[in-house]
């Protein structure tokens, strides 16, 4: 069975805290909806299963850039991370392209300013 006190203290841990913008809500919100969830109950085993959380790091947008010979902060990473939540689409979800295209798009918008 899922040990959730566990997963709720690791995803606490593990997040990383954000300036508060219209792009980061989405963000706040959709850690703290999993974290509700999880608290609510202990999942049945036939739930076991049935729902799944998929989570992007800073590190995710860090390493990705250092792919492509590109250094970013801490501080570039998480507003990276900020678009690429607000620009999700649910058709297409959050994969290694949709973190190289907001990548791109974030230093061609600082390129400009």
């Amino acid at each position: 069975m899922i040990d959730n006190i566990k997963i709720i203290k690791q995803l606490r841990e593990d997040a990383v805290p954000i300036p508060i913008t219209e792009h980061s809500i989405g963000f706040n919100k959709g850690i703290e909806q999993a974290i509700e969830r999880l608290q609510e109950s202990e999942p049945l085993p036939e739930d076991i299963g049935r729902t799944i959380i998929v989570s992007w790091s800073i590190e995710d947008v860090i390493s990705q850039a250092k792919e492509r010979d590109i250094n970013l902060s801490e501080q570039q990473a998480i507003e990276i991370l900020a678009r690429v939540d607000h620009s999700t689409d649910a058709t297409t979800g959050i994969n290694w392209d949709t973190i190289d295209y907001e990548i791109d798009k974030y230093l061609k918008d600082m390129s400009k300013g």
